[in-house]
């Protein structure tokens, strides 16, 4: 790729980044900005997270798709690209982390021709097993190579249902193909395909994310309806139920659990049980007997805070009928995300190693366990950030699966340890902080502590395991934030809270003694998460907070915090609210009597402690939004990625040099050489030279 045609993909990308940012200040690639006092800035929205885990389609909704809108063909998956538009005399791809996938839902479904197929989805694809004559093929997402399908379905007609992104699918075992492929964005949809249910009818329901509507599909014309908004206030529709009279029952969370009935028919629409605030659990299942029932569990409630809670209810007519005690509900929920299994006589699942390319399933016919070997093509595992360990070698892992890899920066080798023991029920390690031989990193989803002892090899055993599991908080459900202390033995780390939560703790683990101590959110600063920690001269943790709450909850406050945290006494102290209208901290370090961080939305400011005033800020708007794990102070200079750019921050006068700037997304970093700076994009490694 020319030089030229190189900028103008660069110039196209950044246009689409900066949407709804604001442009007061700006910088121009490869230019020096001096330090200017007069420079201002105050933004009252930020438009995108430090991780981007979610992201909602902006287009006005409308009420149906049009048939002939619907696209009917399957492009093919590109894993490689022959030319890395990434590539330059700077930057070197070092390759693909982890070539590998995960589970994510699934169905067995009996095809037209009265055979059971295994419909296997994941991120970009979906493998189809015929469990009749143990073969397999493989069916790519149309234009959606990062698409997630959270849910699946099989119908009773033989066909397979699914979502991934913007996109709802209709697959056919037997024909092998996707019958239909609907582009749901013109209907205001942002990730389709949570829930799923059926009627009498054949009609197929289903939700979407954030902004949980029902929508209706028919098979038979091939229209989508949008029925309506089912709760403004939650974003996540889990499970779906269908009776007999027109009633849809739709199971919401997370901050505030219930089922609301909503009749297709007359429109009308209820809560199904009494509205008890707090997080939990809801679900509705249509039996094998055909009924439709549902449970509900909010935390720390029991039944005497209400009497549906923690029973399972028949739901009929849009009324809530006679408790059971027992149930028959056709989801394999051990599965990964839940496998939907609508028959009697089917083939069950157990022990699905989708990185391994295997299964093994109970054939009803022969009473036998049986295996089953597949095989994919995929464009790699997202990576998650990286950390230089104390031995010199750069630690990873990919996002789902959790694969541990490693870079050596002598050689730039890329080494990928597989999954296995390590992180089969965890997504992805967010963060790092070191102390002598000890890497220690904190994994969502659950708030997971690993232990790494850099003097040894990664072990993918149960048998002397490194990493090890060390303990688990949901007070810091989500890690972002990682800091390592100066007293060669204490690491923290907080981040956000689970689902449903606003607001986040700390976990404190001691690389001596092995133990982690936990404060929770009421004994830091409430509807608060900590997104960025840097220790202070005084021995005081800073910690920068966000309001932010991307499992479900909804905030309670518009804008970010900065607080003292005594680590020896565990009190807070000095909160201050200096960014008005900025809901999230991104990094943070301290260079001698100053702070100099960075917001998610790429609002640079200079901290002082002393004083507890912003004295500086500056727009980095060019550069796109913060990136997870972006700021490493080295060698008297601060190294922040961001999506679109690599820079270069000098602390004494904030003058930015632009290293790089890149002509697609970066999604996480960030390790330090004296050589390079290593960063990644989706499912590849990069350096950025910084000898030139």
């Amino acid at each position: 790729m020319s030089v030229k045609a190189k900028a103008i993909l660069c110039l196209f990308v950044f246009l689409i980044s900066v949407v709804g940012c604001s442009r007061e200040a700006e910088v121009s690639e490869k230019q020096t900005v001096p330090y200017s006092q007069s420079v201002t800035f105050k933004e009252t929205e930020a438009k995108k997270e430090t991780t981007t885990e979610k992201t909602e389609a902006t287009s006005a909704p409308s009420d149906t798709v049009n048939p002939e809108s619907v696209t009917e063909k399957s492009e093919p998956f590109v894993t490689e690209e022959e030319i890395d538009i990434m590539e330059s005399e700077t930057v070197k791809r070092l390759g693909i982390a982890s070539n590998t996938s995960e589970a994510r839902s699934g169905a067995i479904v009996k095809g037209r021709d009265g055979k059971f197929y295994a419909v296997l989805p994941s991120i970009g694809f979906l493998v189809c097993y015929d469990l009749e004559t143990d073969s397999y093929t493989q069916h790519n997402f149309e234009n959606n190579a990062n698409g997630a399908p959270y849910k699946s379905f099989a119908s009773q007609a033989g066909k397979f249902y699914t979502g991934a992104g913007v996109y709802f699918y209709e697959f056919d075992p037997v024909d092998k193909e996707f019958t239909k492929v609907i582009n749901m964005r013109e209907m205001g949809a942002s990730e389709v395909g949570w829930g799923f249910c059926e009627d009498d009818n054949g009609i197929i329901y289903f939700s979407n994310y954030p902004k949980i509507h029902l929508y209706s599909y028919n098979p038979e014309t091939g229209e989508v309806k949008n029925h309506g908004l089912l709760d403004e206030t939650q974003q996540y529709c889990f499970t779906q139920g269908a009776d007999s009279y027109g009633w849809v029952y739709n199971a919401i969370g997370t901050a505030e659990v219930n089922v609301i009935g909503f009749n297709v028919k007359t429109g009308e629409k209820k809560f199904m049980f009494p509205r008890i605030p707090g997080t939990g659990n809801a679900v509705v299942y249509k039996t094998k007997d055909g009924k439709v029932v549902a449970n509900v569990t909010v935390t720390g409630k029991s039944s005497a805070d209400g009497e549906h809670l923690g029973s399972w209810f028949v739901l009929e007519n849009g009324e809530v009928k006679e408790k059971v005690t027992q149930i028959r509900h056709c989801y394999d929920t051990a599965y990964p995300w839940t496998l939907h299994i609508p028959y009697d006589d089917a083939p069950s699942i157990g022990g699905m190693d989708y990185p391994g390319k295997t299964f093994t399933y109970w054939d009803p016919k022969t009473k036998k366990i049986k295996k089953a070997v597949f095989d994919y093509k995929s464009a790699g595992a997202n990576c998650s950030v990286l950390a230089l360990g104390p031995n010199g070698i750069i630690y990873g892992t990919t996002s789902h699966p959790m694969n541990i890899f490693t870079v050596d920066p002598k050689t730039d080798t890329i080494t990928d340890y597989g999954i296995k023991s390590i992180g089969s029920s965890v997504g992805n390690i967010c963060c790092y902080a070191s102390q002598e031989d000890i890497l220690v990193g904190a994994a969502y989803a659950g708030g997971y502590i690993y232990r790494f002892d850099t003097k040894t090899e990664i072990i993918n055993t149960y048998a002397g395991m490194n990493p090890r599991l060390e303990a688990k908080s949901d007070a810091i459900y989500r890690p972002r934030s990682a800091l390592a202390l100066s007293d060669g033995r204490t690491c923290h780390f907080s981040g956000y809270g689970g689902y449903g939560v606003v607001g986040a703790g700390m976990a404190i683990y001691d690389v001596k003694t092995g133990k982690t101590r936990v404060i929770e959110n009421k004994d830091l600063l409430e509807y608060h998460g900590i997104t960025a920690m840097t220790e202070l001269p005084s021995g005081n943790v800073l910690c920068g907070t966000t309001v932010l709450a991307p499992g479900g909850g909804t905030p309670v406050y518009d804008t970010a915090a900065l607080f003292e945290f005594n680590p020896q006494t565990y009190e807070v102290s000095n909160i201050t609210y200096p960014l008005k209208g900025l809901p999230e901290i991104a990094h943070m370090v301290c260079v001698g009597d100053k702070v100099i961080g960075v917001t998610s939305c790429a609002i640079l400011f200079v901290y002082d402690y002393k004083e507890q005033k912003v004295t500086y800020q500056y727009n980095l708007h060019t550069a796109g939004p913060a990136v997870r794990q972006g700021m490493v102070y080295k060698d008297g200079v601060i190294y922040l990625l961001m999506t679109q750019a690599l820079l270069k921050i000098n602390p004494e006068d904030y003058s930015i040099t632009f290293l790089e700037t890149f002509p697609k997304q970066v999604t996480s970093g960030i390790a330090v050489t004296e050589d390079a700076v290593y960063f990644c994009s989706g499912p590849v490694v990069y350096k950025a030279l910084l000898k030139r």
